[in-house]
C-alpha cells in the first residue's frame, strides 16, 4: 500500500491547463515544492481514456510528454483482490495506453428499452404527454432523464411540479408501462427532487435499491465499482444535474466518475471542474473517504508545501 499522504491527484484538466499555461500561477510552484517534500503526481488509465478521446495523433503523443513530465512515470494501481489498496509502478504512460483497456464504463441507470406509449389512454394533462407527442410516442430512458431535469429547473416556481410528475408516473404505472414495474417505493422517486442533505441522509438506501435491479449487493460490491456506480446514480439527480454538450458528454462523465475512484488513493485531488467536485465530496462524505478535494485556485490559496 502506498502512503496515501504522499500522493496528489490532479485532474485531467489540470494537466491541460499546466500544458497551455492557463492560469497556473502558483500552481506549478506549489506541485514543484511537493515534489521536493516527498509528493507522488501519479497518472491513471483514468487519465489515458481522457487522452485516447482524440483522434489527433500529434495531441496523443504531445499529452503523453506532458504525462511523463509532469508524473516522472509514476502510475496508478490497485490490488484486485482489495481495490483500497493502491500501489505505484514506474512505467511510461505510452506502454500502459498499449496494454490496457478502461476500467470502468459509465453505467447506465434505469436502463430500458424504448417503447411506444398508447396516447389513446394517457390523459393529456399527464405531465409526461408534451414530451412522447414531442418523441413520436416513444418512451426512452434518455426522454425520462430530460423530463426529470426539466421539472428540476421549474420545481421551485411551482410546488405543485412534483406532485404532478408523480401522479402522471403513476397514471403510466397503471397502464402497466414496461419502463415502471419497480417504481412504487422506488427510493429515486421518493427522493428525486430532494436537496443534498437529504440525499446523503438516504444515499445508502437509493444505491441499495439500484443494484438490487441488477442482483447486487452494496456490502460486496467492489470498491472501485462501489465509487464509479455511486457517482452514475448521483448524475440521475436533478440537483447533480450537468447539462450534456459537446464539451461535456457521456464520455466526460464516464471519466469523471473514474477519476473520483482513482484520487481516492491520494491525500489531495486537485480539479478545475465544479460539478466534479461537488459529486466527488459527496460520495466521500458518504463513504468516509479521507482525500481532499480542491479547486484549482482554493488548492494554491490554502495548501503549502514550504
Amino acid at each position: 500500500m502506498q502512503r496515501q499522504d504522499r500522493i496528489i491527484y490532479i485532474d485531467w484538466n489540470i494537466f491541460q491547463d499546466i500544458k497551455h499555461n492557463r492560469q497556473v500561477i502558483g500552481l506549478k510552484e506549489c506541485l514543484d515544492q511537493a515534489k521536493k517534500r516527498g509528493y507522488i503526481i501519479p497518472y491513471s488509465s483514468a487519465h489515458l481514456e481522457d487522452i485516447s478521446r482524440s483522434d489527433n495523433s500529434k495531441y496523443i503523443a504531445e499529452d503523453l510528454k506532458w504525462i511523463e513530465a509532469i508524473t516522472g512515470n509514476y502510475c496508478l494501481a490497485y490490488n484486485e483482490k482489495d481495490e483500497k489498496d493502491f500501489w505505484l509502478m514506474n512505467k511510461k504512460p505510452e506502454k500502459i495506453k498499449q496494454e490496457t483497456k478502461s476500467q470502468y464504463h459509465l453505467k447506465k441507470i434505469l436502463v430500458f428499452e424504448p417503447y411506444c406509449v398508447n396516447m389513446n389512454c394517457l390523459q393529456e394533462s399527464n405531465i409526461l404527454f408534451p414530451y412522447l407527442k414531442r418523441n413520436n410516442n416513444i418512451m426512452s430512458s434518455e426522454l425520462l432523464v430530460e423530463i426529470i431535469y426539466d421539472l428540476y429547473y421549474t420545481i421551485f416556481d411551482d410546488p405543485n411540479i412534483e406532485k404532478k410528475f408523480r401522479n402522471s408516473i403513476h397514471e403510466l404505472r397503471k397502464l402497466n408501462e414496461p419502463a415502471f414495474p419497480y417504481m412504487k417505493d422506488f427510493p429515486i422517486w421518493k427522493y428525486l427532487f430532494s436537496n443534498q442533505e437529504i440525499l446523503k441522509e438516504h444515499f445508502i438506501e437509493i444505491m441499495e435499491s439500484f443494484l438490487y435491479l441488477s442482483n447486487k449487493k452494496l456490502d460486496t460490491l467492489p470498491f472501485g465499482e462501489t465509487i464509479t456506480t455511486a457517482y452514475d446514480i448521483l448524475n440521475f439527480f436533478p440537483v447533480f444535474a450537468e447539462k450534456i454538450n459537446n464539451n461535456n458528454n457521456i464520455h466526460n462523465t464516464s471519466s469523471d466518475s473514474a477519476h473520483t475512484y482513482w484520487a481516492t488513493s491520494s491525500k489531495y485531488f486537485i480539479t478545475n471542474d465544479k460539478h466534479l467536485l461537488k459529486k466527488a465530496c459527496f460520495i466521500y462524505n458518504v463513504f468516509g473517504i479521507k482525500t481532499k478535494i480542491y479547486m484549482k485556485d482554493d488548492f494554491i490559496k490554502n495548501v503549502s508545501f514550504l
